[in-house]
């Protein structure tokens, strides 16, 4: 799988001010870089993509489930991609998102014993700040990859999923003072180094 820096960039700048990091443009950015990072696979040629897409059967609980990138194959539903691309305060909700990942294999399992393909995909800076409400910078955070593999004996052996970490640098970023000092540094794409793919199936 290959990513570029520019890549990560475009999701990036927009990850550290309130208007953006929490948008429906931010998300939009993040399901069309992974379309374009899925369509640059071979594996994926003839794939149609479709984002933001709520599913109402075979959902194990709730009324809906919200899918960011539903990928099909000949009209049929083939995978089912979840992304994340936190910028602050990992260390601080890594238990958090576990659980939420393990609700979600939960909350599509019909899906997956049926063939469909589920893969969590999570962009992830190495060294994150940790914002006070003001958005000044308290402190900084050495983030590591935190998988569900280690659980996977704990669920239906059938019950089988990816996820896909893409780690990286965002350079001088232990500099900043305050939150519009990190939007200030992503100017461009070159602050953005050390990009790493692990992939764990």
């Amino acid at each position: 799988m290959n990513v570029t820096r520019e890549q990560i960039y475009q999701i990036y700048k927009m990850s550290y001010s309130i208007s953006e990091s929490r948008g429906k443009a931010r998300q939009k950015k993040i399901n069309d870089t992974i379309i374009e990072i899925f369509k640059s696979n071979p594996l994926y040629d003839g794939c149609e993509f479709k984002t933001e897409i709520r599913l109402t059967k075979n959902i194990s609980s709730g009324k809906w489930f919200s899918v960011d990138v539903l990928v099909y194959k000949s009209n049929k539903l083939v995978e089912l991609i979840l992304a994340k691309a936190p910028a602050s305060n990992i260390v601080q909700n890594s238990v958090n998102m576990s659980n939420a990942r393990f609700g979600e294999v939960g909350r599509l399992f019909k899906y997956i014993e049926d063939g469909v393909k589920l893969t969590f995909i999570n962009f992830q800076p190495n060294i994150t700040p940790f914002f006070k409400q003001n958005g000044d910078i308290k402190s900084f955070e050495k983030n590591s990859t935190h998988t569900l593999n280690l659980f996977k004996g704990a669920l239906n052996s059938n019950l089988t999923f990816s996820e896909i970490f893409i780690t990286f640098n965002i350079e001088g970023v232990e500099d900043c003072k305050t939150k519009d000092d990190v939007k200030s540094l992503l100017t461009n794409s070159e602050v953005i180094s050390n990009i790493f793919v692990e992939v764990y199936e």
